[in-house]
């Protein structure tokens, strides 16, 4: 990238695109396709959409060596299968917003983990941006009252914000040595190949053959959703540290609830227009210095 302050625009879109997946689960849960079906067709189109690709453009980039095997299992199993486990978990169990605010513990992790292996300093600038944008989310996400959250609960969301913050350790290992497309394909491979244990396919085509046109928002969602959000994102690790791109990927609290007062007539309160006010501010925050440069 030419002009690397720029960079942080693609932690940007990818929390935006991941926004987006309301809409699709929404309409696809309508038609009776579950999440972790969901899941393997997303990671299966995406992998094997990059496999083609690269295949057909260099394939002498599909290499990898064997020393490297963990950190795509880390970021295929490790962080994005165990995310979509442990976050449709707490989605069934319990309200949608207790599932997201859960979920979105994940900055803390990464600016812990990133202190602690690669030395990132935290700094009061991110430590004020991270308590703005964990702010904005828990006046965006209100918890439904009439909701039981037991420590079962809270304890699966948490670890599923622990598994989102897995993925921007891991790739930060491996970022160096491949480009960010083959990043992506192995992460969708290993979580393709786990999640096989998990799917129930006579379901899955149960629901294709009733609904054919289904095939069409499956590809949208694996997409939109899906492969660009992680290519943006393993990009942009590249060039922002792992705590800042986390906190930059809270855009997607931000967008999911703006789909929901727009096309699930979902009602924004004041609480919820405060938590955008937030959220906004804790963006630009990371992304500004305090202390200008000497001329």
């Amino acid at each position: 990238m030419q002009n690397k302050k720029f960079a942080a625009i693609l932690p940007l879109l990818a929390g935006v695109l991941w926004g987006l997946t309301v809409l699709f689960v929404r309409y696809l849960d309508t038609l009776g396709l579950d999440t972790i079906q969901l899941t393997f067709f997303r990671s299966s189109f995406a992998a094997l959409s990059l496999l083609i690709f690269l295949s057909v453009k260099d394939r002498s980039r599909l290499k990898i060596k064997l020393r490297d095997l963990w950190c795509f299992f880390g970021t295929g199993i490790v962080s994005v299968l165990a995310f979509s486990v442990c976050y449709f978990y707490t989605l069934t169990h319990a309200s949608s917003s207790v599932a997201v605010v859960l979920s979105y513990t994940a900055p803390f992790f990464v600016m812990l983990l990133s202190a602690l292996l690669f030395k990132e300093k935290i700094t009061v600038t991110k430590v004020l941006a991270l308590i703005l944008a964990t702010a904005g989310c828990f006046l965006l996400c209100k918890t439904d009252k009439n909701t039981p959250i037991t420590p079962i609960i809270i304890t699966v969301g948490v670890l599923s914000g622990l598994a989102y913050a897995l993925y921007s350790i891991f790739a930060r290992f491996v970022v160096g040595k491949y480009p960010p497309l083959v990043i992506t394909m192995y992460t969708f491979i290993f979580t393709a190949v786990g999640s096989i244990f998990l799917i129930d396919f006579g379901k899955l085509g149960a629901v294709v053959a009733k609904s054919p046109s289904c095939i069409f928002m499956l590809f949208a969602f694996a997409v939109v959703s899906t492969l660009m959000p992680y290519v943006l994102l393993t990009i942009g690790l590249k060039y922002v540290e792992p705590g800042k791109a986390a906190i930059l990927t809270t855009t997607e609290v931000l967008t999911a609830s703006i789909c929901g007062v727009l096309f699930s007539g979902d009602i924004l309160e004041a609480p919820g227009i405060w938590g955008i006010i937030l959220l906004v501010a804790g963006v630009i925050l990371v992304n500004i210095k305090l202390v200008p440069k000497k001329l």
